[in-house]
């Protein structure tokens, strides 16, 4: 926000929602509890609920600093390619992302979107922790 606002920049705030599969563990939940198959799915679904959450939370912290110029976008897909198409398609010259701090074997396991977003960018990245 700091360097936004230093620069007058606008700000487009991505958030995406990936589109993993249903984990075998609410699979096993629905299956124990008797739960339909397509409601644990809409279930795991939901969690795009959150979406309004964050990206009202960022607008009305870029408002609060008198950051104007904010555009919003939600997508869903991959969440280290979609963010670096969308910097693409957009024409954006940084990209600011956060970091989660996985521990070593969760990288390992799962990866990093900032990690992937960095090594590939177009652009200049700054890995926000």
């Amino acid at each position: 926000m700091d360097y936004a606002k230093a620069t007058n920049a606008e700000v487009i705030v991505l958030h995406v929602v990936p589109l993993d599969e249903v984990p075998e563990e609410l699979r096993n939940f629905a299956a124990v509890e008797n739960i339909e198959p397509g409601d644990a799915v809409a279930a795991w679904r939901k969690r795009t609920m959150l979406e309004d959450k964050i990206i009202s939370e960022a607008k009305r912290r870029l408002r609060e600093r008198n950051i104007h110029g904010c555009k919003a976008i939600i997508l869903e897909g991959d969440p280290a390619r979609t963010i670096l198409v969308t910097a693409q398609d957009q024409d954006v010259d940084m990209i600011f992302i956060g970091h989660r701090g996985l521990s070593k074997w969760q990288w390992l396991a799962l990866g990093s979107v900032a990690h992937s977003v960095v090594q590939l960018a177009h652009c200049t990245c700054v890995v926000v922790r």
